[in-house]
């Protein structure tokens, strides 16, 4: 029995040598390395030397097998250069490249748009902090590329982004310079749309051209305490929607309301919306009660179960003048309200179907649990401590 415990263990090493043994250096292609060495030094003034130091660097490659001993960049995080950078590389290279996130004081020029990102084939996300190069007036998109993202923008936006197959695109800040161009067609893929409103550009696109948007998320900047703040109005907002049925309206502001330009709640709004929107979250100090009706009628929502959500914000449901029956807001009978942090008042076709609640009831994406695993090599190994265990007892 010793000399099996013995040979046991002398097969577990054997084994465990050759696990790490499989797992040698990364070896990347010799233009990936390349272009990746001189981007790190580009954005840290640091020198990397092989692939190891490359794939292992801060998170800014993510590197994947996808032969033996051969493996590629499928991700490129830029973030937070110490001065300002202008992606100048050959970005074409990364041929397996499925997501390219672009930090602070970094910049991609009109020549990606119009030479590079068609290459990238694989592409599914594109994430750009700060855009100030303006598009090609005609460029083409990766089939693979669904997500786009800008937080901040200066240049003008044309169509051109939705004539491809992008399904969520997002700008959640604009500079002078920012405005829409060219939306004369329908656009079929669109269903996420996050955008910006403020003093700068209070415009929102036609959103009758987009066929199948879903879901629209406004970002309203209206600080007056900002240098430079005008007062302006949103009635962009008011037009038709072909079938949007999630609505989200933040504000951005301080929460100081003496500072705050608020903007009236429009009946006419809730209107175009009646019979498709199924949600509408707003969030944030900015709207106010419609004085010319006084109260909020959400009757008209013909969608079966409604859902209203009203967050850090109580001017909605304080500075009324009510409906005859005291009431701020009316919802049917089949509706949900979450209003959080304010006192109020509302009625329903039938009470006891609808109720306030304290907490707040946001829509959230799904995630999921990633079980642990044991490898080979350790579940070999507590086998052998279960053998030995009993082995010695037998003694």
């Amino acid at each position: 029995m010793k000399y099996f415990i013995l040979i046991y263990f002398l097969i577990y090493l054997l084994l465990n040598c050759q696990i790490v043994k499989a797992n040698p250096k990364k070896p990347l292609s010799l233009n990936e390395t390349n272009i990746a060495i001189s981007i790190i030094q580009s954005l840290y003034n640091i020198s990397l030397n092989d692939s190891d130091e490359i794939c292992d660097y801060n998170g800014c490659f993510e590197c994947k097998e996808i032969d033996i001993n051969r493996y590629v960049i499928t991700s490129i995080k830029m973030l937070n250069s110490l001065n300002n950078f202008i992606v100048f590389q050959d970005l074409s290279v990364f041929e397996y490249l499925s997501e390219l996130q672009i930090g602070e004081n970094v910049q991609l020029p009109s020549s990606f748009y119009n030479n590079t990102l068609n290459s990238l084939s694989l592409l599914r996300k594109l994430k750009v902090s700060y855009q100030g190069h303006p598009f090609p007036d005609k460029f083409i998109l990766p089939k693979l590329l669904t997500q786009v993202e800008f937080s901040l923008i200066s240049v003008p936006l044309n169509s051109n982004w939705f004539e491809y197959y992008v399904n969520t695109f997002s700008i959640y800040n604009s500079l002078a310079g920012f405005e829409y161009q060219n939306f004369t067609n329908q656009y079929y893929n669109l269903m996420v749309l996050v955008l910006p409103l403020n003093y700068i550009n209070s415009d929102l696109p036609p959103m009758k051209q987009f066929i199948n948007l879903e879901i629209l998320i406004l970002k309203i900047y209206n600080d007056m305490s900002v240098q430079g703040y005008n007062n302006f109005t949103i009635n962009s907002i008011n037009q038709d929607y072909y079938k949007l049925n999630y609505l989200e309206v933040s504000f951005i502001n301080s929460g100081n309301d003496a500072t705050i330009q608020k903007f009236p709640l429009q009946q006419s709004l809730l209107s175009k919306l009646k019979f498709t929107l199924r949600e509408l979250y707003l969030f944030g100090i900015g709207f106010n009660i419609d004085p010319i009706v006084g109260y909020l009628d959400f009757t008209i929502m013909s969608n079966y179960n409604f859902k209203l959500t009203i967050k850090r914000t109580c001017d909605l449901v304080n500075q009324c003048m009510g409906n005859g029956n005291n009431s701020c807001i009316i919802v049917s009978n089949d509706s949900h309200i979450t209003i959080s942090g304010c006192p109020t008042s509302y009625s329903t076709k039938s009470p006891s179907t609808t109720s306030v609640a304290s907490s707040t009831n946001v829509p959230v994406d799904g995630t999921t649990s990633a079980a642990s695993s044991l490898s080979f090599s350790n579940c070999l190994f507590l086998i052998g401590l279960y053998v030995c265990y009993h082995s010695f007892k037998s003694f």
